[in-house]
């Protein structure tokens, strides 16, 4: 790994405060353990969506960020706290719940699709 280093030259101290701005916005500011995100695909052509299972954690933050490769989509869940949030081509869109209850909880597209809409759906499996 290549390692950098700033060298100013001698009797230029003013620089220090704006050289410790430019290290602090160059370290990337990392999620807490905490925080969970899980990126999911929805396509038009299998009526699904991939990965078609999620892994949550209660009280833990989790973030789905979702896409569309095929027609316009939705997703919502009442339980999980999920809001009706469409997903369309070319328009990345993420959604954000905290699960409440462990549990096994099925969320299906919210928006009719086509033909194989009734069958599309993902599953968020809560565990403590």
């Amino acid at each position: 790994m290549h390692k950098s280093s700033i060298v100013l030259p001698q009797g230029k101290a003013r620089y220090w405060p704006i050289v410790g701005l430019c290290a602090a916005l160059l370290i990337p500011i990392a999620s807490t353990a905490d925080d969970s995100s899980v990126e999911m695909t929805a396509s038009d052509d299998s009526f699904s969506f991939s990965p078609n299972e999620v892994v949550a954690h209660v009280g833990q933050l989790e973030t789905i960020q979702l896409r569309s490769i095929g027609g316009v989509h939705g997703v919502a869940s009442k339980e999980l706290g999920i809001d009706t949030t469409l997903i369309r081509p070319n328009q990345p869109v993420a959604v954000s719940f905290t699960p409440k209850e462990p549990g096994q909880y099925i969320v299906h597209c919210a928006l009719v699709c086509g033909i194989g809409h009734k069958g599309m759906a993902f599953t968020v499996q809560v565990e403590p």
